[in-house]
């Protein structure tokens, strides 16, 4: 049984980008969305971010704290529309379009929302809720 298991969560890593950044413990996929995404930031906020920021995201991009880079990530895709192009290129297809856009476009931003309102009790929380919503659509 877990072997076809270990057959279909592979199938689903090869064809969904955001799922493997989410589930696939070798984090070199998801290394190379985060710093993507702070390269964005870097663009899109030039002399704007406060040397606290900068560290901070600098910090997350180089720490190995799963949990840190996908509340980055997660909260950046609600935020920063941009950085969806990073799942939905033309070019390169990355993720099923349908499930990416209702997860960033109807559940996202309600996870988004209650971690600004503080009903959750820790980025832990919310990653975690934001993980398995995705990784349960």
């Amino acid at each position: 049984m877990y072997a076809a298991i270990d057959k279909v969560e592979k199938v689903r890593c090869k064809s969904d980008k955001m799922y493997r950044c989410i589930i696939d413990c070798d984090s070199c996929e998801l290394d190379q969305v985060c710093s993507k995404v702070l390269s964005h930031l870097e663009k899109e906020f030039v002399g704007e971010m406060s040397p606290r920021l900068q560290r901070t995201l600098s910090e997350v991009i180089n720490t190995s704290d799963r949990i840190a880079k996908h509340g980055l990530l997660f909260f950046a895709l609600n935020e920063e529309k941009e950085i969806q192009e990073i799942f939905l290129s033309d070019q390169f297809q990355h993720v099923p379009p349908q499930k990416f856009l209702f997860f960033v476009n109807s559940e996202l931003p309600k996870l988004v929302e209650k971690l600004l309102n503080g009903s959750f009790t820790s980025l832990r929380s919310f990653t975690e809720d934001c993980r398995w919503t995705y990784g349960t659509l």
